[in-house]
């Protein structure tokens, strides 16, 4: 075919083209154009109570952060706290 009679043919659009992008909307817009301010509202709003527990341990969270505890005990004047022996063996081990 001719380069002619290639522009006039239109290409059916990509299906990536339908998909791209929905990730960049915000969804207060979204949530409020279809379901109205109200819903946005309740469906979005921040959470008040957070988690509610009845007894010591029944919710545990570990902190995956690491810490240099040397440093931190250094500048904060703790290592008088040790004996040399725990600093040794336990803050500083081989």
């Amino acid at each position: 075919t001719s380069p002619a009679a290639r522009c006039a043919e239109p290409k059916a659009p990509r299906a990536a083209s339908y998909t791209t992008g929905w990730d960049t909307i915000d969804k207060f817009a979204v949530v409020l154009a279809r379901e109205g301010e109200d819903a946005m509202r309740k469906k979005l709003r921040p959470v008040e109570d957070g988690l509610v527990v009845t007894r010591p341990l029944e919710v545990v969270m570990i902190d995956e952060h690491t810490l240099d505890l040397i440093a931190f005990f250094e500048q904060n004047d703790w290592r008088e706290k040790f004996t040399d022996e725990q600093w040794d063996q336990r803050i500083r081990p081989a």
